[in-house]
């Protein structure tokens, strides 16, 4: 999680991004069910505090966490996950354009698998469930090889996406970006950058509490 509030650190409201107002990640228009948390953010705005304030609120980035933790993080099998690369560009990536598109980039890629003579054959359903987690596990050291193919699948979406509008042009370095960070083999500026302020095992402290405000979005919540 703290690898995500690196790009989802901050607030957005870009006027061509379909989530609408974003809050380190949690877009309006994709959680509009978060009653509680958007009734905060509206208080908070409306007694005229500043974005850094607002960022920095205690109780709102404790809902971030519990939205990051039962929306994304639990339901994509992360704790389960022995891939640590993998994980962390799995959760990345579903916060960024969703966690069943996420999910299904998953099985595709198990599906180009061989294990030995027989095919995985998963069903691209965007659940992650024990099967699928088993099957995953199992390529546990091709951790790098399995991050590269989501990536794939990941930067063939925003191309394409990117293709049929030119509402996106401005979102695309800052995408692909994202994209590549970490999985090219070497320790990327932001990867040194993340390792000299706090590592996953952080994700519900400092950074969640609102005591580290950590750098601004690359791109838009497209889901």
């Amino acid at each position: 999680m703290a690898w995500t509030l690196v790009h989802e650190g901050g607030i957005s409201n870009h006027p061509a991004d379909p989530g609408k107002f974003t809050f380190k990640g949690i877009a309006e228009a994709k959680h509009a069910d978060k009653i509680m948390f958007w009734k905060r953010v509206r208080y908070l705005k409306a007694q005229g505090i500043t974005d850094q304030e607002l960022l920095a609120d205690i109780e709102l980035n404790k809902y971030v966490g519990d939205i990051y933790w039962k929306d994304y993080y639990e339901p994509l099998g992360c704790p389960q996950m022995k891939c640590p690369i993998l994980r962390r560009k799995v959760f990345d990536t579903a916060v960024n354009v969703g966690r069943r598109r996420c999910a299904r980039w998953i099985q595709r890629t198990l599906n180009l698998c061989d294990r030995g003579s027989e095919k995985v054959g998963l069903v691209l359903d965007g659940g992650i469930g024990p099967y699928t987690l088993k099957i995953l596990n199992g390529y546990a050291k091709e951790d790098e090889f399995l991050t590269k193919q989501v990536t794939g699948f990941q930067m063939s979406h925003y191309q394409g996406i990117s293709e049929k509008t030119s509402r996106f042009e401005s979102f695309i370095r800052g995408w692909t970006n994202r994209a590549f960070e970490g999985v090219l083999g070497e320790m990327s500026a932001m990867d040194h950058a993340l390792a000299d302020v706090i590592t996953d095992e952080d994700m519900d402290a400092s950074i969640i509490t609102g005591q580290k405000i950590l750098g601004p979005m690359l791109g838009p919540a497209w889901g």
